[in-house]
């Protein structure tokens, strides 16, 4: 049943790897004055380098390097995931913390997705020291998905708090099953909702 459901998905992923170069492409010339200018206030604010590049697993675990703009302090440690780490804002520089913020930091990865090793949609590179998440991808044959910029796990928080690693790997299955356009339309505008409804209630907040 696996093999028949990886074979129906596979014309879809196929087109879905010239949606995500051709839009990545678009996306990057769009928002090349944001990313320059970005990038130049980047290199002031965070008192090293303004982006951030960490190895992350990919495709068939795969090891690519991601790259985001500098959003943490120099002095914090670069292969500890974010729930390690915790949420205080002491972690972040202050430009670092609007970037994290409004998810300016993302736009990077636009490049990753154009050259094929992400994907607008899909389960969120761990790193490659998460191999518990690693291991639970493998053993329900998501690891064959491409990385995603966005996935259903990523949609799915609710006010428990971050997921666990296998909670996480199950998700990655049910989007395994399910790819389609319209999933991922459908993870894309949830996607959109929630990052402006924190923003929103960051903004009521302050």
């Amino acid at each position: 049943m696996e093999e028949k459901a990886k074979r129906n998905h596979k014309p879809y992923l196929v087109f879905k790897r010239i949606l995500d170069a051709f839009f990545s492409l678009f996306f990057i010339l769009v928002f090349s004055p944001v990313l320059l200018l970005v990038l130049i206030a980047n290199a002031f604010a965070s008192k090293g380098h303004p982006l951030f590049v960490q190895l992350r697993s990919g495709k068939n675990d795969k090891p690519f390097k991601i790259v985001k703009f500098r959003t943490m302090k120099m002095e914090v440690p670069s292969y500890v995931t974010s729930e390690e780490l915790g949420t205080s804002n002491e972690l972040y520089f202050k430009f670092g913390f609007f970037l994290k913020r409004t998810h300016l930091d993302e736009l990077p990865q636009l490049f990753n997705i154009l050259i094929g090793q992400m994907s607008f949609v899909g389960p969120r590179p761990g790193l490659t020291t998460q191999t518990d998440l690693i291991g639970y991808r493998k053993a329900n044959g998501s690891i064959e998905l491409t990385p995603g910029l966005t996935g259903l796990a990523q949609v799915s928080v609710g006010n428990d708090g971050p997921l666990t690693q296998l909670a996480k790997s199950e998700l990655d299955k049910v989007y395994l099953d399910k790819v389609s356009f319209l999933f991922d339309l459908k993870i894309i505008f949830k996607t959109f909702g929630q990052v402006f409804g924190n923003m929103k209630a960051r903004k009521r907040k302050g």
